[in-house]
């Protein structure tokens, strides 16, 4: 029993992710949110994998992916404890989300987003997501998302619905 309760515990802590480090070679450390404040482009320059990975889809990742083709920027505001994504829609309506943020040493902004989710009873009957975000600027003021997602799962310790680790790095231009 305690070697099944051991396996059950390295796996959850092996299975939670770590964020990679950005491959922007050309990134500049943030020492205040502020930095972060503008208005970018919704879609990535360099978006090969995924149809709709828009800022506002990467953000609110727990809701259905949806078509964001209609939002035509996204402008954010940060606070010493919040960062909100103001999207602009083509028809003038605006969506704003608030999130909880912490600075961390690599020159990054970690998302506190909610970014654990579970269902059922992972390794008997469940599984649960896990998806970190952190973001930041290159030297030319674009906003780099970095992060990673994962899912993982069990039917009674039988490992049958994980997925390996996916980490995505999007570059979105400033207007």
């Amino acid at each position: 029993m305690k070697l099944l309760i051991l396996a059950t515990i390295l796996l959850v802590v092996y299975g939670c992710g770590t964020i990679p480090k950005s491959k922007q070679a050309d990134f500049l450390p943030l020492k205040d949110a502020r930095e972060i404040e503008g208005e970018y482009e919704n879609y990535p320059d360099n978006n090969t994998k995924h149809e709709y990975q828009t800022i506002n889809n990467i953000i609110n990742w727990k809701a259905n992916k949806t078509d964001t083709s209609k939002v035509l920027r996204v402008k954010i505001n940060a606070t010493d404890q919040t960062v909100e994504f103001v999207s602009y829609k083509l028809n003038g309506q605006m969506n704003a989300r608030k999130v909880k943020y912490v600075l961390k040493d690599n020159g990054f902004m970690l998302l506190k987003n909610r970014n654990f989710r579970l269902t059922g009873i992972p390794y008997i009957l469940g599984y649960y997501d896990i998806k970190k975000i952190e973001i930041g600027l290159t030297n030319q003021k674009d906003l780099i998302i970095n992060g990673i997602e994962e899912s993982e799962g069990a039917l009674l310790f039988v490992l049958g619905s994980s997925s390996p680790k996916h980490h995505f790095e999007y570059t979105f231009k400033r207007k």
